[in-house]
């Protein structure tokens, strides 16, 4: 037994004759081929439109042929792999592509001086701009090369002669007493601020305590209050104070 295949030629004179999915009648003539009645519990079918133009052109391309054979097994993987490898090799294409671009963008920055060219890509090697920069670099280097330059001499004398400077006559007069190690030269400020009080009074820095309890204002409860031991006292002058009435104070 011959092994059968099925070929669908995507020409319009040999496509079936279109039926209605649900009824199993045929449809108009004017109505679409790809107008099926989903439910949400189906799953749409696959869709194969080899009569497309770019499918067909595409089919050409890849398989030399817009013959199509759906139960040939491997004729469909011949396909897959086809499509793989077209798939792979424009993608290969976009990424040299982007590559490019983004090299010529690096060089414009290098060549508007946002880049300095000691980090410019290894592209740029034989780059006329490069070569002439390095150049010019290498005159400038040997230039100042050439350049000596001259130091200052710093004599260690200021006169030219090496003649002593003469005695300046100082001496140490005749008792002269060193201070002792033992000698303190800062005291402490308790030295100086010790001054008796009777004093600061005379001049008329302080009051004497005739004169503070005169101008101090401080009524005779408010000094029994300072001079209270208990509770109930301090409460009792202080309802006085405030001039609050209680019925002990009333009786």
């Amino acid at each position: 037994m011959g092994h059968n295949k099925v070929q669908i030629v995507t020409e319009k004179a040999n496509e079936p004759e279109k039926v209605d999915g649900e009824n199993g009648k045929p449809k108009p003539a004017g109505s679409s081929t790809y107008e099926p009645v989903f439910r949400w519990w189906q799953k749409p079918s696959i869709k194969y439109a080899f009569s497309h133009p770019y499918v067909r052109s595409r089919l050409e391309k890849l398989m030399g042929s817009n013959v199509v054979n759906l139960t040939d097994r491997e004729y469909m993987q011949l396909l897959q792999e086809r499509i793989l490898e077209n798939y792979a090799n424009e993608m290969n294409k976009r990424i040299a592509t982007r590559e490019a671009e983004e090299m010529e963008r690096v060089k414009n920055l290098v060549l508007i001086g946002r880049i300095p060219l000691d980090e410019a890509p290894p592209e740029m090697v034989d780059h006329p701009v490069r070569l002439i920069e390095m150049h010019c670099r290498r005159l400038i280097a040997e230039r100042r090369a050439k350049i000596k330059v001259h130091k200052g001499f710093i004599p260690k004398h200021l006169y030219v002669d090496d003649t002593p400077d003469p005695p300046s006559g100082l001496s140490i007069e005749e008792g002269h007493v060193f201070r002792s190690k033992n000698e303190r030269l800062c005291h402490p400020p308790a030295c100086v601020l010790s001054i008796p009080d009777k004093e600061d009074v005379k001049r008329g820095y302080m009051f004497t305590e005739e004169n503070y309890a005169k101008l101090n204002l401080e009524g005779s409860l408010i000094q029994e209050l300072r001079k209270s031991q208990t509770v109930e006292e301090m409460y009792q002058l202080a309802d006085r104070i405030m001039g609050i009435t209680t019925p002990e104070a009333e009786q």
